[in-house]
């Protein structure tokens, strides 16, 4: 009886003396929990003023690049700042990037497609391209200078985690890849881009990453804003049939790998196939049929010179039966054999 009664008043000593530790030690892990993000917000706005002061303490003018000499810059596999432009390299063939690409031309003018799409680079312009998209490149003038960023996709995780939507930005990019910049825009972009290149170049700089993933989501913010300004000017009513061709165009590119077939596209857009390519030649003077094939071999090429697989492993990527039926697709699309391509 005696045991029992000490271990009653054992338990209840036990509970009151608890009862208030609890609390407590709640109160304390809320108060730190409440510190680490004041501090965390604290520092990105810490670093993010200092870019913003720097920049404005800094300001350089666009004609300062021009007088640079060439510069490759790296952050270790994150980012790749430079300002040489390679006139050696071969036109049209296809070309894809495993990182963001972005160019901010200074003089001159590259001629350029993403996707099918032609474009123009000039001053005053900023050009962005995205991992996996196909570049070709189809001339470049004697005179054209221009700086570049490349960041890798791991560092781009670490950006969305900075409460960057990139994902609405990605599809903007997509849709609009080169964009006209004031001068006021050009000089901002231009003066992150120095800014970078100064912390890249920097020995010993404490929290480096942080501060180039401050520096490069303040460029962001900025290049998400410019595509808000322009989609304000883009309120022209578009045609059911250029409407059509633009999400063809958006199937052909996810799908294209899976299916050739004109009716696969059709049935996804809930349009028969012959209408399907009647709206397609309206607006591009090509037929479906052209678009999907134009997808494929684009992609053919850009395996073919890119890459080290083999035609057999091609050919599987791309659905073909088999890699006789490949290349006889691909010479009666191009007048040469992949091999032959290849060793172009």
């Amino acid at each position: 009886m005696q045991r029992y009664a000490d271990k009653n008043y054992l338990t209840s000593s036990i509970k009151n003396n608890i009862r208030p530790v609890f609390p407590l030690f709640c109160e304390n892990m809320l108060t730190t929990s409440i510190f680490i993000v004041v501090f965390s917000i604290k520092y990105y706005i810490f670093a993010l003023t200092k870019c913003i002061n720097y920049m404005n303490e800094n300001i350089i003018s666009a004609s300062a690049f021009l007088t640079q000499k060439t510069f490759s810059e790296f952050m270790g596999n994150d980012i790749w700042l430079h300002n040489s432009v390679k006139r050696n390299t071969r036109q049209d063939v296809p070309l894809k990037y495993e990182q963001l690409l972005i160019i901010l031309p200074l003089r001159g003018h590259i001629e350029c497609s993403v996707d099918f799409e032609k474009y123009t680079c000039t001053p005053y312009t900023i050009g962005l391209m995205l991992p996996q998209q196909t570049v070709q490149i189809h001339s470049i003038s004697e005179d054209f200078q221009s700086v570049f960023f490349h960041i890798s996709s791991e560092f781009l995780d670490l950006m969305k985690q900075n409460s960057l939507n990139l994902i609405t930005l990605y599809f903007k990019i997509k849709h609009k890849p080169l964009l006209p910049l004031s001068e006021e825009e050009n000089l901002f972009l231009l003066n992150c881009y120095s800014l970078l290149l100064q912390l890249i170049k920097s020995a010993n700089f404490p929290e480096k990453q942080k501060t180039a993933l401050s520096i490069l989501t303040t460029a962001f913010y900025r290049i998400e804003s410019i595509y808000g300004k322009q989609a304000t000017f883009e309120t022209v009513k578009k045609s059911r049939k250029q409407t059509i061709f633009e999400n063809l165009n958006k199937l052909v590119s996810i799908f294209y790998k899976k299916s050739r077939n004109v009716k696969f596209y059709a049935d996804k857009l809930f349009v028969t196939p012959k209408y399907l390519s009647i709206c397609v030649k309206e607006v591009t003077s090509k037929g479906a049929h052209d678009l999907i094939t134009d997808y494929v071999i684009l992609e053919a090429k850009a395996q073919l010179k890119n890459t080290s697989k083999t035609i057999s492993e091609i050919s599987d990527d791309l659905n073909f039966a088999n890699p006789s039926f490949f290349c006889k697709y691909f010479r009666n699309n191009t007048g040469m054999s992949p091999i032959e391509y290849r060793s172009l």
